[in-house]
């Protein structure tokens, strides 16, 4: 998981034109959701596909579509 997380970014970051500071926030957010993901898991387990689910259907039923749209958006 670690390789993935900062291999990724390493190879997509300077081709979409960002430098070492983007790279380091991208990698930053990656960790930040993996911990999250695992923190999801051992709360919820088997039952995190359908958790995600409602979330998503939540955000993009109009009423949270504005913090949708602020999560979405790639710097």
């Amino acid at each position: 998981m670690l390789g993935t997380t900062v291999i990724i970014p390493t190879a997509l970051v300077p081709q979409m034109g960002g430098g070492n500071d983007e790279k380091a926030q991208v990698i930053q957010t990656l960790l930040f959701v993996a911990g999250l993901n695992t923190l999801l898991q051992t709360l919820f387990g088997t039952r995190l596909q359908g958790l995600l689910v409602f979330l998503k259907e939540l955000m993009f039923s109009g009423k949270l579509s504005y913090l949708a749209l602020k999560c979405l958006r790639f710097f």
